[in-house]
């Protein structure tokens, strides 16, 4: 895998800045161009407000990144497939900068910002039951096989969290459903299913839900409208930078 000394940031197809590395190669660099600053806005207030010149990330929490950018990479459960995804095509995943990263999730990741160039690894792009997802789950993360890593990243759409997902979409609109981890209960997808249903009670604004096959917990997707169409975020960890 060639490394990557540069990415630009896209919005909705439209440059927003260019992201690159100290020469050490340990922390990132951002600059807002100049047609972004004349009609875009800050993508993050706090550590990238709109003006001109050259951001450079802190040491930490996220290893040179910016919060930003590190809400676009797989965390959890999804850096985990990427390790093994990667393993099975002979890299290290451990010498790969935060560019190198962000140049694999390309456009796949969550939210509305974009990478380019986009460095595609081989995966498997079928869509597999949930419940045949949900067993392959299950066996990657006891180790038993790595054989689906890159099937299960590739559906998982990047998300990040330490629980299996799956990204899918149907006539209701567009989803994340989560499967159990090997140390959750197996009724796992109930019990999120009816938390969630006292928080709706209790006049907590959560977004839509349901329970699919009776069994896995499902979420309305908030990084998309109901056209599809892609919606900036960034986390709160992302926006304060502190790793929560």
């Amino acid at each position: 895998m060639k490394n990557i000394d540069k990415l630009v940031v896209k919005f909705h197809g439209v440059e927003v800045g260019v992201l690159s590395l100290t020469p050490d190669n340990k922390l990132c660099v951002f600059e807002y161009s100049k047609g972004w600053l004349a009609d875009g806005f800050s993508i993050s207030p706090l550590e990238l407000p709109l003006k001109p010149g050259l951001f450079i990330a802190k040491p930490k929490p996220f290893y040179g990144n910016f919060g930003i950018f590190e809400d676009s990479l797989p965390d959890g459960y999804g850096r985990y497939l990427l390790h093994k995804a990667l393993l099975k095509e002979g890299i290290d995943d451990r010498n790969l900068t935060s560019l190198d990263r962000l140049s694999i999730v390309g456009n796949g990741g969550m939210g509305a910002l974009t990478y380019e160039p986009h460095t595609p690894i081989k995966v498997e792009e079928g869509r597999c039951d949930f419940d045949v997802l949900q067993a392959k789950a299950l066996e990657v993360l006891q180790e038993q096989q790595d054989t689906d890593a890159g099937l299960l990243l590739y559906n998982s759409g990047n998300s990040g969290g330490c629980r299996p997902k799956a990204i899918f979409s149907d006539e209701e609109g567009h989803w994340l459903v989560k499967f159990r981890h090997i140390y959750d209960p197996k009724d796992m997808g109930m019990q999120e299913f009816r938390y969630n249903e006292v928080a709706r009670k209790c006049g907590i604004n959560v977004p839509d839900f349901k329970l699919v096959n009776d069994k896995y917990f499902a979420t309305k997707r908030f990084d998309l409208t109901t056209e599809g169409e892609r919606v900036h975020m960034v986390t709160a960890g992302g926006l304060l930078c502190v790793s929560l």
